[in-house]
This record gives C-alpha cells, structure tokens and sequence, in this order.
C-alpha cells in the first residue's frame, strides 16, 4: 500500500485491522535514520506508538536489523524493524519514548 493509499483509508479501516495493543496515532511528518552501514536516509512517518512507528522511504532496511530514527529537535531513536511494506518499514523502538509519546500526543 502507498502512503497515499494509507492516507486515504478510512480510521475504522486501520483500527479493524490492527491487532496492537497500543494506541497509535497516524502521524506524516518528516524523519531521518541511519541504517547499519551509517547511511542517513530520508523518510515519512506513518504512525506513531509509544514502542514503535512505521516509516514510509524508498529506502527499506531488512528485517531484524537496528536503525537510529532522528525527528528534528527529538532526538535520536534507536530501534529494530520488525515488518516491511511496499513502501516502508515498521520499526519497535529499544525503550518507549517520552519524545515519542509527546509527539504522538500532538
């Protein structure tokens, strides 16, 4: 699924669907990571929890592998993917974030 087309589903939709405790918000806003090379890459937040967030990117690191996510003024967040998409890639943070849980709460 694009990120248009997620953007475009119905909330009822992605909340059906969805079998995660956590409460997530959908949230597009502008993130950097860096892979396991130390590459930085460039990608759109989907949605945020407090213990993860998935990443729209053209770039899509494999599975089970660590990024560091950086949200500008939020600091860096380090974290391993845990599923990929067409277009992106989810990944569960090491430790829930306070900077995360604020900026989920926006």
């Amino acid at each position: 699924m694009t990120l248009m087309n997620w953007l475009k589903t119905p909330v009822e939709l992605k909340k059906s669907s969805d079998r995660r405790s956590e409460t997530r918000i959908d949230m597009v806003m502008a993130c950097k990571f860096r892979d396991a090379t130390g590459k930085i890459h460039k990608g759109l937040t989907r949605d945020l929890a407090a213990s993860g967030v998935a990443i729209s990117s053209s770039v899509i690191p494999e599975p089970g592998s660590t990024i560091h996510l950086v949200f500008d003024g939020h600091g860096s967040h380090a974290g391993k993917i845990t599923r990929t998409f067409d277009d992106g890639f989810a990944v569960t943070l090491r430790q829930s974030s306070l900077a995360i849980l604020a900026l989920s709460s926006l």
